[in-house]
């Protein structure tokens, strides 16, 4: 059996950043999005990066052009 994976689009992927950015839980995300959870955790894992604040510490962010960018580079 062949399984079907759906990717997500470049506005599913900008909707992606401003739910995680409103704290929106992952799973709430899926279901939104009309994906499968696993889906979610691959998007972010694709899209993070690390992020200096201004007082120098470190927070991984999610971001759509980032992860556009590695998907269409695949």
């Amino acid at each position: 059996m062949k399984r079907e994976f759906e990717h997500l689009s470049k506005t599913q992927r900008n909707q992606l950043e401003m739910l995680l950015k409103a704290n929106v839980s992952k799973r709430e995300i899926a279901k939104y999005l009309g994906v499968n959870l696993s889906t979610v955790y691959r998007e972010i894992k694709r899209g993070a990066y690390l992020h200096r604040n201004t007082d120098w510490t470190e927070t991984v962010r999610y971001s759509a052009d980032k992860a556009d960018i590695k998907y269409r580079n695949m």
